[in-house]
């Protein structure tokens, strides 16, 4: 009995010093595996009523898919209830595929990639409600930032009468947006300073444009006006690993 009730207590005590420390002021560094999950885009003309417009008041409906993402970070822990910190976050394989409701069915397919940089707030409950939530560490977040938005080369194909399978290409172009996040989750002591967090994020990152400049069957066109969409929102799902020091 005494040995079950020593084990008991080593346990309870190690408990209380991971708790202790993973809520303790001070710094911290953040590593991020994380999963995209973005929302479908319409695009229209920046200005649809030019002569050399690009889609000329038609639409066009896509799809974005999904990315792995990394990310990580370094932040400050101000008190039981409150952490703040600054994170990087890389989308490299989100792409934009879809059709054109003009004439000929123009189907294409570019390749997107973001960068996302925050500067994040945590409201941590554990300092709300201290030992309501045993060793887990729930919060919720928000954050704002800019995003870096890299579209390439949209390529793909058209009708022209008896003409099926045309090619074109429109040179893409990168555009930095006001972007922001919210989000909630949970944190794991692992070890004195060490924790696991699982969480959730939403992205906005802003508009995605295409660029200005198209070749048909390998010949350059005269330039055209840019397409743009609506804000990409993009869904995440986030585990990380926070070390403080």
């Amino acid at each position: 009995m005494r040995i079950w009730l020593g084990a008991a207590a080593l346990v309870l005590a190690t408990a209380g010093i991971a708790n202790a420390q993973t809520s303790s002021a001070g710094f911290y560094v953040r590593g991020d595996l994380e999963a995209g999950f973005a929302q479908n885009l319409t695009f229209t003309d920046v200005d649809p009523g030019a002569a050399n417009c690009d889609l000329c008041g038609a639409r066009l409906p896509a799809t974005i898919g999904t990315s792995i993402m990394f990310g990580g970070g370094i932040g400050y822990r101000f008190s039981p209830l409150l952490r703040g910190d600054v994170t990087v976050d890389d989308l490299p394989s989100l792409s934009v595929h879809g059709t054109t409701t003009q004439p000929g069915s123009p189907t294409g397919t570019a390749p997107l990639s973001l960068i996302v940089v925050l500067a994040n707030g945590y409201l941590d409950l554990n300092g709300l409600y201290p030992g309501a939530f045993g060793r887990f560490e729930p919060y919720v977040t928000a954050g704002l930032g800019f995003a870096r938005n890299d579209v390439g080369n949209f390529s793909g194909s058209f009708t022209v009468g008896p003409l099926a399978g045309v090619t074109f290409s429109e040179v893409g172009s990168v555009q930095t947006n006001f972007a922001w996040g919210v989000g909630a989750g949970v944190g794991y002591p692992l070890a004195p300073d060490l924790s696991l967090d699982i969480g959730y994020r939403y992205l906005d990152v802003g508009d995605v444009r295409s660029g200005t400049t198209e070749t048909v069957l390998g010949v350059l066109q005269p330039p055209i006006t840019a397409s743009k969409s609506g804000d990409l929102g993009v869904h995440t799902l986030i585990a990380s690993l926070r070390y403080g020091f």
